[in-house]
């Protein structure tokens, strides 16, 4: 080993080690999307509060800069636990709408490996599956009214063209060549009903960033032939009514986002979370969920201990002072303390925390991005990413409580 001096180097030195590529990708930035993802974000009650802004650089196809000065312990995005996505939110949703996905998520087999790609879990799987799903149903109701009926009249006198020349009902019932005939939702079916992160997942996909990763390795593990996947993907593509090339577009690009843009959340969280799925002999503590968090997701992870910001999960409760209330009110106030730290007022944590509709069976709780240290305007903002090793869950919680102790010793030096 070399010792601590300075190594002298000859002009004609050369660094042969091998350097690694990261893949940026782009931001297909859409304004019309970005649009809908802002009011998705204000129904659902995700605040940034201006500190921040969502920007491009050549490191990152979408990140947050500091629009000025972030301090230890602020919060400076705050997103209640029921606008969070993870696999939980995709099974209980699987219940509520009709569907043929191919394969489900559980509490035996979340976290095994797929026969067929090993370098997969089961939950990674039907998370990256279903949004493709979402992202494709939103797709189908995009379509203007007028080009609509353009459409099936142009389909319509097809039909007609070729009944004509075939003899009657000879091509009755058949898709005409060159004319995509566009796909309704149910009409029965709201919007919101039927997938309330629609929109959420279409903002994921517009970040292609790892999209070239997840393609060579979900190719190398496929083989060249590997008939029982390409069945599983052309199943999810039919139950999304999309064509199986554009499923996989997104599915690619999903599949990188969990990866590269989800966080493992406390185990409080997932213990609100399971309700109505089939987790119900699953140990919270013994769950490891990567989450998507809205805005959060724009946030680069590091893996160098350099990060500037961690994700931190808080309950009703922990604002309690002296009444076991589960929202702060008047009468007992929040602890003046922790809203102190956070930079928060008692009412932004009641928005936080409930949702709007206040459903029944709605988890409680807000998600808050803080800063561990001092951050200047103009700094991109970098959270710790989520480890790949088999004790995820046991360094989940270790550097979650260096962060703590690493905030708490920056806030004290101001």
């Amino acid at each position: 080993m070399l010792g601590s001096g300075v190594v002298s180097q000859s002009p004609d030195f050369k660094d042969r080690r091998m350097h690694i590529r990261k893949e940026v990708g782009t931001w297909l930035y859409s304004k019309k999307s970005f649009d809908r993802f802002t009011q998705w974000c204000e129904k659902h009650h995700v605040k940034a509060r201006s500190n921040v802004k969502i920007t491009t650089t050549n490191e990152h196809a979408r990140c947050l800069r500091a629009t000025k000065e972030l301090f230890p312990g602020q919060a400076i995005i705050t997103a209640p636990l029921s606008s969070s996505m993870n696999f939980l939110t995709v099974t209980k949703q699987m219940f509520q709408v009709p569907n043929s996905f191919p394969v489900q998520c559980n509490w035996m087999n979340w976290n095994e490996r797929l026969r067929h790609l090993p370098g997969a879990a089961m939950h990674e799987l039907v998370l990256a599956g279903w949004l493709s799903r979402a992202v494709s149903q939103g797709q189908q109701t995009d379509m203007d009214p007028g080009l609509v009926s353009q459409m099936m009249n142009l389909e319509h006198r097809h039909n007609v063209n070729e009944d004509d020349e075939e003899g009657s009902g000879s091509s009755r019932g058949r898709e005409p060549q060159g004319v995509v005939t566009p796909r309704k939702r149910n009409s029965h079916c709201d919007l919101d009903d039927e997938d309330p992160f629609e929109d959420y997942a279409r903002w994921l996909v517009q970040d292609t960033s790892g999209r070239e990763g997840a393609v060579g390795g979900i190719g190398k593990e496929r083989g060249d032939m590997n008939p029982a996947l390409d069945d599983i993907f052309m199943s999810m593509a039919n139950d999304a009514g999309e064509e199986p090339d554009v499923y996989m577009e997104h599915f690619f690009r999903l599949v990188a986002a969990v990866a590269l843009r989800t966080q493992p959340i406390d185990a409080r969280a997932v213990e609100a979370l399971l309700p109505g799925t089939n987790f119900f002999k699953a140990k919270a503590s013994d769950l490891f969920v990567p989450t998507f968090v809205p805005l959060v997701d724009c946030v680069p992870h590091v893996d160098d201990f350099s990060h500037n910001v961690m994700l931190d999960f808080f309950l009703p409760a922990d604002f309690e002072t002296t009444s076991a209330s589960p929202v702060p009110t008047a009468r007992q106030p929040p602890s003046e303390e922790l809203l102190a730290d956070l930079c928060l007022t008692a009412a932004e944590v009641t928005h936080a925390m409930l949702h709007a509709t206040a459903a029944k069976g709605t988890p409680q709780g807000m998600f808050a991005l803080r800063a561990i240290r001092y951050i200047e305007a103009g700094e991109v903002l970098t959270i710790r990413g989520w480890p790949k090793t088999p004790e995820a869950d046991n360094e989940k919680v270790t550097g979650h409580i260096m962060e703590q102790s690493r905030m708490m010793n920056n806030l004290k030096a101001m």
